[in-house]
This record gives C-alpha cells, structure tokens and sequence, in this order.
C-alpha cells in the first residue's frame, strides 16, 4: 500500500488556531483545489521508501473524478497547476517530476526496495511489465 501524503495545513484552520488536516484530494471543494502551495505540502510530508528517500512520492485522488468536479479537474485550474508544479519540481537538478500510473509505481517503489538509484522514471517497468494492450498501442502510434 502507497501512502498519500497527509499534511497539517496552517491556513485552514479549526476554531481558528488548530490547523486542518490536508489528505491531498483535489476536487470543487473550498481549500481542496489544485494549488502549488499544497504541493510543496505534499512533497514535504516525505512519503518514500527507506533507503531511499530522495524519491518522494506524492499520490493524490480525485474522489473518482465525480463529474461535479470536472470544470476543477479538466479546466485552467488544473493547467496551471501542472504549469506551476513543473516549473518548480521539475528542473532536472534538485527535482524531476514523474507522472506514474499505479503500475508503475509499484515498479519504481519495488527499485527503491531493491537499493536501486539513479532516475525514479527508468524503473517504470522494473518488475511489472506493461500490460499487452500497451504495446499495441505503441505499434499502432508508431506505424
């Protein structure tokens, strides 16, 4: 089971000075939308493996991307935070941002088991292969 991150969050408060609880959902709800500041949350929470902790995994959820959701999950706000997410994790030197399917992150976490390093994003397969509609799909884009 991969953790999500779970975060105290100063700036919604209960009562006005116990700090909430930030479980990284994103949906239409106040505070719960798509933000930078959450992320950089999310990437301190540390979720990784021992022995490894420069890989930090950050696993969101969209309640199942309910449709009363859609304008927050497919419209501007998502585009920029993924706009602002890359620009800040994704420079190639202190972070590379990875976007992963559960399958693949089972491959990356089972590296980081293993004592592998280098880049997260080259265990995408390590021990669960893609599954056989994936390579006919890529035979088709190709051809």
């Amino acid at each position: 089971m991969i953790q999500g991150p779970i975060a105290l969050d100063w700036d919604r408060r209960i009562f006005g000075f116990v700090p909430g609880l930030d479980v990284a959902a994103i949906d239409g709800s106040p505070g719960y939308g798509p933000a930078l500041r959450r992320f950089r949350m999310w990437v301190d929470a540390g979720i990784g493996v021992c022995g490894r902790p420069e890989w930090v995994f950050v696993k969101i959820h969209t309640h199942g991307a309910l449709e009363r959701n859609a304008s927050v999950l497919l419209g501007t706000p998502m585009v920029g935070f993924h706009e602002a997410i890359n620009r800040e994790f994704n420079d190639g030197a202190r972070y590379r941002l990875h976007y992963v399917t559960a399958r693949e992150m089972v491959n990356v976490v089972r590296a980081a088991e293993m004592g592998l390093n280098g880049n997260a994003g080259e265990y995408r397969d390590y021990m669960l292969p893609p599954p056989p509609a994936a390579s006919v799909r890529r035979l088709v884009s190709a051809g």
